[in-house]
């Protein structure tokens, strides 16, 4: 999960370095025969190719999206609605009416976070609908019914939930 997002630049310097340590080490002190050495390099590349096509081509087709995504396509498909997500990111990118609530890139939330009341601040806020993972969601709603808000399950997908405002309270 984490090589895409944020260590890809160092896999690509390791792959890089380590091809330059095997290529020289192959060369001076294995291979007697560049016969050897080809067949070798061949049988290498064709495993890190089919390793990569494997475990990380969804990465690059997009394939098997995200949940986080589908929230987004959720949101785009309703525009009244103003989700409250702790994971925003990706589901930022795909709709407009998606608000941080982890506090990176909403310095209102940030500064409730600070004192341990995240839930005052959506509760006070205009957010009818909470979406994450099932975990983050469970979460955010925990914080806010402290401040006397509800909410009922209204859509899920896999390990995604949302959840819209109880009106009744």
């Amino acid at each position: 999960y984490f090589i895409p997002r944020y260590l890809q630049p160092l896999r690509i310097l390791g792959i890089i370095s380590m091809s330059i340590v095997l290529s020289v080490l192959i060369r001076e002190k294995l291979m007697k025969t560049k016969l050897l050495h080809r067949a070798l390099f061949v049988v290498v590349s064709v495993v890190v190719i089919a390793f990569n096509v494997i475990f990380y081509a969804n990465n690059f087709f997009g394939k098997g999206m995200s949940e986080l995504y589908y929230a987004g396509l959720w949101a785009a498909e309703h525009p009244n609605a103003l989700v409250g997500m702790q994971q925003s990111g990706t589901t930022g990118l795909v709709a407009d009416n998606i608000v941080n609530l982890d506090g990176k890139v909403n310095a209102e939330v940030l500064s409730y976070m600070k004192q341990d009341k995240r839930g005052a601040y959506i509760a006070k806020s205009t957010i009818t609908h909470i979406a994450d993972w099932y975990e983050f969601a469970g979460v955010l709603m925990s914080e806010s019914q402290q401040y006397g808000d509800g909410y009922v399950l209204v859509e899920s997908f896999k390990l995604l939930r949302i959840y819209e405002k109880d009106k009744k309270k």
